[in-house]
């Protein structure tokens, strides 16, 4: 029998759509029932969507209205809830052709994590020595001919001089408009029919799509650009509209109309004659980019059950990790959650564009900074002030003692970041007339002494900005040294490119997983800042520089058609996507943090470097190894280590570690940290045998045996351990192949779900209730409803609430239940903490499926509310599993 998967969001973009349900059908003659069964119904339905495909058959409907339990987050927007199950539901639930049923999310707008307003540039958006795609381009002469991509975004500006148009003869040849021509005509003044997917929102908040699509494939020479497959076929799917996001179960039907594109229909069968897997050799799209996501580390979301079944079917689905990467672990994205999607991280750019500030001293000298929260530009031409202390520090500005008039007054002063707020030290620098104020921090880390320092700052006070540690130990260094020569500073309005000197790393904004079953995302890692590609036309000049993991991901997609072309030339029509996930990985470069490489769950695999995977003989599978918990730790792992050369290779294999990541804050018990800290705790890896010798076109397995540091000598406190399995030729080193491997410290069963004071009883007007007051519950009148808000420290798969009575004795299950695949809440102010409202009805208390035709109103009497939740990874058939909290009384009257 089927069971419905309630899923509450826990971002507020993300909200579920009202009574909107996605159907998922057993197989396609189940479906022709079902929908003659609901044809005979009387209750009102609309149908929104249908999907008839090998990877996904049902459909999605919107019932007619119901009374619904309402479920939010902590700013009050409602994400579940189901009252009187209403009959199609109830009908859909109980079929035995149907698989399962989701309800629909809103899935956000994407956004992009910076933006900068640059139209002209002189150097391609990527340096192609460290990409790789100068090789490809003249010496593979790779260019993406013959490979589809399809892009799901918010459709592109196909005129843009970089597309040259839409249609059988352009670039962009297909795709499909999903957006409400009613909301188009609302906000663009004018709509395109479903086959156009042209780009027409106004103003200069949009062009997601655009950007996406030119990282891609554009090509204007005249702005000496060029996206990473110039010569692919686009197919663009609009599902993005002016405003708002897109429903869950448009996004999927974006997806299966990709992978269809250009099959041809005869009734029920598709090309009789023709097996479904040559039409795929020749049909669809090869690669489908998804800018886009949710916040779910489950695989079990519907995005990413479609996109990992379209890679089972052959489609190579490129999607984002997410831009959380400030929100510690466990923070990846449907549909990036698939299994086998391809879900890509962000770096750095080796360059960025940047506001600077130019010091009259270094005239050829250039000084990024960044502007305060409540700063809109820096006073030019000033001159620097800098008060030194008695310890020969500059200032912190937090008392009026450290500073002078003289050395203030209309001048710009420079104040190491201190004990007080930044707003307390402008109001003490403007009582003595400075003209603004640049803040640094002398503590800064080795990892960010380069960046400019980022301030919060409320409005109506002095102009203020952050510069690095670097450069303002530069300014102090010069002003010690020549006190009789005043330092003019200058803000330039147009921003300026600027190398990013050191070590390559991975952005701060870059999502950190692993799933919630402990599967290694992201996959792969590309670079998704500062990226400089096309927008509409109408907005900024048609270009810009944008930042995000949106931005990362079509250029992993970009160069997966390069791959899958040179594969084509070899014959190899069909590229099993899991086998390209592989050789990316194997032969990614490692990104550095702190001397080591960074962890997995950072950068999967590594930057992508496309020409070393192309050209190398080795190739190991599986590509990441996972050693779970401690609890369900499997301890040895096979590697199939494959010479496809022409000649013996003898490899020895070793083991690189990463520093660990820290989930949890020890001060702070089992609240995740965010971001997450490190430490160097570290694994032995034992490999039998430790070199081996392949034979050319032979394979060989290796056993991976782990050894844990002992819990006495490095205390278990969940520590995400990591690092790389590589494997050089004998006596070299340079590394041949490489694999990731991860796993955790300790039992991810064992940690808490409900933070410390959660869950607690309250009203649907937050009254608050202590466990001997009790809540009186008018039923009939309905004016305050209890409400439970509860905060989740750790993801569950499941969480039920019951009703008890005076005895302790469970007499229903409210309506809405079970409530599957929650994630974590935050400590972002909308995701605090979430709630359920109870309206006093309740089901089966022998049946918490939601298989009920109907609920039942309580009779008059005192009760509990009973929440459980089954702990991470934890057996549902086991008590132990779930962790439990049960609420004040209350007292139901009429």
């Amino acid at each position: 029998m089927a069971l419905v998967a309630i899923i509450l969001p826990t971002n507020s973009d993300a909200t579920l759509i009202p009574d909107a349900y996605i159907v998922e059908y057993s197989d396609k003659q189940q479906g022709d029932s079902i929908l003659s069964s609901l044809d005979g119904l009387t209750h009102p339905y609309h149908i929104r969507q249908t999907y008839a495909s090998p990877v996904f058959n049902g459909l999605s409907l919107h019932l007619s209205a119901a009374s619904r339990n309402s479920t939010s987050n902590n700013n009050g927007s409602i994400t579940e809830a189901i009252d009187n199950i209403h009959p199609i539901l109830a009908y859909l639930y109980a079929h035995p052709g149907v698989r399962r049923v989701y309800p629909v999310r809103n899935v956000p707008r994407p956004q992009w994590v910076d933006r900068k307003d640059i139209n002209e540039t002189s150097s391609l958006p990527y340096d192609n020595k460290l990409t790789q795609l100068k090789g490809m381009y003249d010496q593979m002469n790779l260019t993406g001919a013959g490979v589809t991509v399809g892009i799901i975004d918010s459709g592109v500006d196909y005129d843009h001089p970089a597309f040259g148009g839409f249609g059988p003869a352009h670039k962009i040849k297909f795709g499909h408009n999903f957006v409400d021509p009613a909301n188009d005509d609302e906000h663009a003044g004018s709509h395109r029919l479903e086959n156009d997917p042209y780009d027409l929102c106004p103003g200069n908040d949009g062009g997601h799509g655009t950007h996406v699509t030119g990282i891609v494939s554009g090509v204007d020479m005249s702005k000496n650009f060029s996206g990473i497959a110039p010569n692919v076929t686009i197919g663009a799917y609009r599902i993005f509209g002016c405003t708002g996001g897109a429903a869950e179960d448009v996004v999927i039907k974006a997806m299966e109309m990709a992978y269809e594109a250009g099959t041809t229909w005869l009734g029920s069968v598709r090309m009789i004659g023709v097996p479904f897997n040559m039409l795929r050799s020749f049909i669809g799209c090869d690669i489908i980019n998804l800018s886009l996501s949710v916040e779910s580390a489950w695989p079990e979301n519907p995005m990413a059950v479609v996109a990992d079944r379209l890679a089972q079917k052959g489609a190579i689905v490129v999607t984002v990790a997410g831009n959380q990467g400030g929100q510690g672990v466990f923070m990846q994205t449907s549909p990036g959650s698939g299994t086998r999607a391809l879900t890509v991280g962000s770096m750095e750019n080796t360059f960025r564009y940047d506001k600077v500030l130019h010091a009259s001293v270094f005239p050829n000298q250039s000084y990024p900074y960044a502007l305060s929260t409540s700063t809109e530009n820096m006073p030019d031409g000033k001159m620097l002030g800098i008060v030194f202390d008695e310890e020969k520090h500059v200032v912190d500005g937090c008392s009026n003692s450290t500073l002078e008039q003289a050395s203030a007054h209309d001048k710009i002063l420079l104040l190491r970041r201190g004990s007080c707020s930044y707003d307390d030290k402008l109001e003490i620098a403007k009582q003595f007339g400075a003209a603004g104020v640049l803040f640094f921090d002398e503590e800064a880390s080795k990892d960010n002494h380069e960046e400019p320092l980022l301030t919060k700052t409320s409005s109506g006070t002095i102009p203020s900005a952050g510069i690095a540690n670097n450069d303002a130990t530069k300014l102090i260094k010069h002003y010690r040294s020549n006190t009789m020569t005043d330092i003019i500073l200058s803000f330039p309005s147009k921003p300026e490119k600027i190398p990013v000197n050191g070590p390559l790393r991975i952005s701060d904004f870059s999502s950190t997983g692993p799933t919630y079953e402990l599967g290694l995302k992201p996959t792969i890692t590309g670079i998704g800042s500062d990226v400089f590609s096309t927008l509409p036309r109408h907005n900024n000049g048609g270009w810009g520089i944008l930042s995000g993991t949106s931005m990362a991901s079509p250029q992993v997609a970009g160069m997966a058609a390069l791959m899958l072309e040179w594969y084509r030339r070899k014959g190899i029509t069909k590229l099993d996507p899991v086998f390209l996930a592989e050789l990316m990985q194997n032969h990614a470069m490692h990104i550095p943090y702190d001397g080591t490489p960074e962890h997995p769950l950072r950068q999967g695999g590594g930057f992508i470097q496309p020409m070393d995977a192309l050209q190398s003989t080795v190739h190991v599978s599986p590509g990441y190894l996972s050693f779970n918990d401690t609890a369900n730790m499997q301890n040895v792992h096979q590697l199939r280590i494959t010479n496809g050369g022409n000649s013996k290779i003898t490899l020895d294999l070793n083991n690189r570690v990463s520093q660990a990541i820290l989930p949890f804050n020890g001060s702070t018990g089992y609240t995740p940290s965010e971001p997450s800290a490190r430490d160097n705790t570290s694994v032995s890896l034992v490999f039998t045998p430790p070199r081996v010798e392949v034979q050319p076109g032979a394979s060989i397995n290796v056993q991976v045996t782990i050894h844990l540091p002992r819990n006495e000598s490095t205390p278990w406190r969940y520590q995400m351990y990591g690092g790389f399995i590589e494997m050089s030729h004998k006596g070299s080193n340079k590394v041949d192949a490489s694999v990731p491997y991860f796993g955790v410290l300790g039992s991810v069963q064992d940690l808490p779900l409900f933070d410390a004071g959660y869950p607690y009883l309250t009203s649907s007007s937050d009254t608050s209730y202590n466990s001997s007051d009790p809540f009186i519950f008018n039923v009939t009148a309905q004016e305050e409803v209890p409400k439970i808000v509860y905060r989740l420290l750790t993801a569950t798969a499941r969480a039920d609430i019951t009703v008890l009575d005076e005895r302790n004795t469970m007499v229903g299950a409210i309506d809405g239940g079970p409530y599957t695949y929650l994630d974590r809440n935050n400590l972002q102010d909308d995701d605090k903490h979430s709630s359920i409202e109870w309206n006093g009805r309740i089901v089966d208390p022998h049946d918490t499926s939601n298989n009920n035709t109907e609920s039942i109103l309580i009779q008059p009497g005192t009760y509990r509310l009973h929440m459980r939740a089954l702990r991470l990874l934890g057996d549902p058939q086991n008590v132990s599993s779930w962790q439990e909290w049960i609420s004040s009384p209350i007292m139901v009257v009429n």
